[in-house]
This record gives C-alpha cells, sequence and structure tokens, in this order.
C-alpha cells in the first residue's frame, strides 16, 4: 500500500515538474520516444500519450518529433494523430552527409503538404 502511495505521488511529482519546465523554461521542441512509438496503434496507453503529447506541442506552438518509426501502421498513425516531424527507419537507414543530400535531391521524401498516405522509397 506504501509503495502504491510513493508511485501515485512520484509520477504527480513529475507531471508537475515536466508542466512547470514547459511553462518556465524556452522548450522549442518535443520528442516523442521511440519506446511511445514502438508501441503505436496498438497499445492504447502509449497511443493516447503520444496524442496528448501531439496536442502539448500543437497548443504550445512547439515543434514536436516522432522517433523510432519503422512500419507504415507508426507513419499512418502519427500523420492522422496530426504529427508532422518523424524519423526512423521506416523512411531511411542512418546516414552520412553526402548520401543525405542525394537522397534529398531525388526526392525520396516529400514535404508533409504533398504526401498523399505515407509512401516510402526503397
Amino acid at each position: 500500500m506504501l509503495y502504491a502511495s510513493l508511485t501515485v505521488c512520484s509520477r504527480r511529482s513529475v507531471v508537475a515538474q515536466i508542466a512547470d519546465g514547459l511553462r518556465t523554461y524556452p522548450v522549442n521542441r518535443l520528442k516523442i520516444a521511440q519506446q511511445l512509438v514502438f508501441g503505436v496503434p496498438s497499445e492504447r496507453r502509449s497511443a493516447t500519450v503520444v496524442r496528448a503529447a501531439i496536442r502539448l506541442a500543437r497548443d504550445l506552438g512547439i515543434d514536436l518529433i516522432a522517433e523510432g518509426v519503422e512500419n507504415f501502421d507508426q507513419a499512418k498513425f502519427l500523420l492522422s494523430a496530426g504529427c508532422r516531424q518523424a524519423q526512423g527507419y521506416h523512411f531511411a537507414r542512418p546516414m552520412d552527409a553526402a548520401h543525405a543530400t542525394e537522397f534529398l535531391r531525388q526526392g525520396r521524401v516529400a514535404p508533409v503538404a504533398e504526401m498523399p498516405p505515407l509512401r516510402v522509397a526503397t
């Protein structure tokens, strides 16, 4: 019982600290951790937290990026929830600057406004 009470108290403290940090410090970008992205869209709790983060960033007027997007279902969920920036193996493997420049020149990544449902160049 004591452990459960401490856990609840600890979680509330973390939430309060995050909220205070967003209010106090000049935060200009939020990142959605790969661990949360991994669970969407199938894990309800992950999906709820991700949607909340997207709404929070939108309401605060700050950028947001989802990390670790590995498949179409994750990318589709994020886009439908309002996330406009993402990175991960679904889009491309890590590459050096020269390869990234060529990748972009070839038009293998399209701006969100031009994207039909997310497509991936292989």
